[in-house]
Order: structure tokens, then C-alpha cells, then sequence
């Protein structure tokens, strides 16, 4: 393995490092921006709060809810790799078997 594949790993595993911490930023002021904060009184709510996710998000059907809330979102941002456009034929499908000529079909045909 050459110094260059080692360079690429690290710098990969580094950028994932980055996305997951990023998660966490995101939770952070999503959850800031709600009116509902207000009603937290101490950090025992806080730890309530997230316990009662937590539990929600043992749910395969409540965690395909909330995937399914942000697709559009996800999908309108336009990050990833972009879909390959439709393809239409341009030349006619090769056949497998040679192509018949006149005289092949006459052979067949007097057969």
C-alpha cells in the first residue's frame, strides 16, 4: 500500500469525524430554535427529554417517520452524487446471431 492510499484513509475518516460532530451541532440548534425550550426548567428536563427520544427512536416506524419527514429536504439541497440522465438509444441493438442475408434465408427456406 503506497504512502498516498494511507494519506486518502485518514483524510476520509477525518471527514466523517467532521459530519458526525456536525450532527450534533445541527441537533443543538434545531432544538435551540423552538418555542417549546422555554418550558425546560433545569437540566433534569434536559436528560428527561432525551431519554423519552431516545426510547422513540428504538422504534423502526417512528425513526422511518422521520426519515420520510426529511427526505423532500434532503433530496431539494441537491448534495451528493448527481442522478445519470436518461439514456436513449442512439443505435439500434447488436444481435448475438450473425444477420441473415438473402441467400442464408433462401437456404433456410429450402430446407
Amino acid at each position: 500500500m503506497t504512502h498516498s492510499y494511507h494519506q486518502r484513509i485518514q483524510t476520509a475518516a477525518a471527514a466523517l469525524a467532521t459530519a458526525r460532530a456536525a450532527l450534533g451541532a445541527d441537533l443543538a440548534a434545531a432544538i435551540a430554535g423552538k418555542t417549546w425550550v422555554t418550558d425546560l426548567r433545569d437540566s433534569c428536563d434536559v436528560k428527561a427529554l432525551v431519554n423519552h427520544i431516545d426510547e422513540l427512536a428504538r422504534d423502526a416506524p417512528f425513526m422511518a417517520s422521520i426519515r420520510a419527514a426529511a427526505d423532500p429536504a434532503r433530496e431539494a439541497r441537491g448534495r451528493g452524487r448527481p442522478k445519470k440522465p436518461e439514456r436513449t438509444a442512439t443505435k439500434p441493438a447488436t444481435a448475438k446471431t450473425p444477420t441473415r442475408t438473402a441467400a442464408t434465408i433462401e437456404a433456410v427456406a429450402a430446407e
